[in-house]
């Protein structure tokens, strides 16, 4: 007697399940790599944030953030603008560009910033001629928020609270 030859049908439904499950995994893996690494930068800048704040207070300094926004549509084809950061330090009575690390950053495309001056929006698209958060050598940190949002989604939230502390989380309510 011959015996057939071929797979049974739990084979074959054990081999497409393993095929789904690698495919799903495979799909988790690079699937919102892009939001991974903008909380990552998020978190990078809350770090920065946190040494600028101690870096001020050992060196009885003051550290300043000045942000601006600028918008190039017309040539570039942006479609969003590009929000910088640069760091200041007070140096002989004038804010001086800070030394590394705290140097100027860019944030990623898609990350939009608001941010808030004592409860109060600013518009960082006008021209500051001083920084607009200062860290002082005292401990102090001016009351601001910076509410970060991904493709018009809330993905960050960094901020003084009612103690003086930076906090930080994953989202705010707009």
């Amino acid at each position: 007697m011959q015996r057939a030859r071929g797979f049974t049908l739990i084979e074959l439904m054990v081999v497409l399940l393993i095929i789904g499950l690698a495919i799903g995994m495979v799909n988790f893996n690079l699937g919102g790599s892009e939001e991974r690494k903008v909380r990552q930068e998020i978190d990078r800048y809350y770090q920065l944030l946190r040494f600028a704040d101690e870096s001020a207070a050992l060196q009885g300094d003051l550290i300043g953030l000045l942000f601006s926004s600028q918008f190039d549509g017309q040539y570039s084809g942006q479609t969003e603008p590009t929000v910088t950061i640069a760091w200041f330090r007070y140096r002989a009575g004038t804010w001086v560009p800070a030394e590394a690390p705290f140097t100027e950053l860019t944030l990623p495309e898609g990350l939009a910033l608001e941010l808030r001056l004592d409860e109060e929006p600013v518009d960082i698209s006008k021209e500051a001629e001083t920084p607009q958060v200062i860290f002082s050598g005292s401990g102090e940190i001016s009351n601001f928020e910076m509410r970060l949002s991904y493709q018009d989604v809330p993905i960050g939230y960094i901020a003084i609270d009612v103690t003086g502390d930076l906090v930080q989380a994953d989202s705010y309510e707009p």
